[in-house]
């Protein structure tokens, strides 16, 4: 089971293009058909290697995060609020300000006359 070594490349980059705001910047540096690796600056200015294989999202070589090196993960997110505490407030302050948004617009659109 062989994939373009595109697929995992885009799909590392997309995912971590998502989280951007929560990191400080990313390098893919490595490419295949089974995987993708990148290179990955934490908002703590700690740098991590994540991979992409198959089965998921793992660490490579971390030794401040040895215990969780051995967990594979369904998303990039998942990944880095386990290991960023920065990056978990960054992306809870995401959530409560898009349910804001989405309660003023409920709330809106409740407050209008209706014609029937």
């Amino acid at each position: 089971m062989f994939s373009h070594p595109s697929f995992f490349a885009t799909e590392l980059q997309q995912a971590l293009l998502e989280n951007s705001p929560g990191i400080r910047s990313f390098t893919i540096t490595a490419t295949s058909s089974v995987h993708c690796s990148a290179s990955v600056i934490l908002l703590e200015g700690q740098r991590v290697d994540i991979t992409l294989r198959f089965n998921g999202y793992s660490l490579d070589n971390s030794e401040r995060h040895s215990q969780r090196a051995q967990t594979t993960y369904e998303t990039v997110e998942g990944l880095l609020m386990d290991i960023s505490p920065l990056h978990r407030q960054w992306s809870e302050t995401a959530l409560t300000k898009a349910l804001e948004r989405l309660l003023y617009a409920i709330r809106a659109a409740n407050d209008k006359p209706h014609s029937y």
